[in-house]
């Protein structure tokens, strides 16, 4: 448990790192939901409603999401991403031509998730934790 959690954070430095030349941080909304005229997030906004920006620069958004037990998310446009488990997790995702997935992953593990479509249920009794390190195109269309 203790080697997946280096893991992660080291997956975490090295992405922040990678995408980290003029660091600001900034307390912004999830480019996955909509902001109200104050810039905080609009309260009936799609996608997961406990999040927290962890940093913030030119070229990369870091999230931190949290699902309680058994929470749902309703469909919601979400770009691409690296995921990172916080938590082990065990849902499901559903996309809209109706089928549907079941995801397990453990503390630890990292994926890319590409640009899609879904709504995403805790299957478990437990909060699922991760973090999202959603790169920020640049002029040129690619990661700075």
């Amino acid at each position: 448990m203790i080697k997946a959690c280096r893991r992660a954070w080291f997956v975490i430095a090295f992405v922040v790192l990678l995408f980290a030349p003029g660091q600001t941080l900034g307390q912004h909304p999830s480019p996955d939901h909509q902001s109200s005229p104050g810039g905080m997030p609009d309260p009936g906004s799609l996608g997961p409603r406990d999040f927290k920006v962890e940093f913030e620069n030119d070229a990369v958004l870091v999230l931190r999401i949290r699902l309680r037990p058994r929470e749902k998310t309703p469909m919601h446009d979400l770009s691409a991403r690296v995921v990172v488990w916080l938590t082990n997790a065990h849902l499901r995702d559903a996309f809209p031509d109706g089928r549907s997935e079941e995801v397990e992953r453990t503390m630890g593990a990292v994926d890319w998730v590409p640009a899609q479509r879904h709504a995403g249920e805790n299957l478990g009794d437990a909060p699922i934790e991760f973090l999202a390190i959603v790169p920020k195109a640049s002029s040129s269309g690619h990661p700075n």
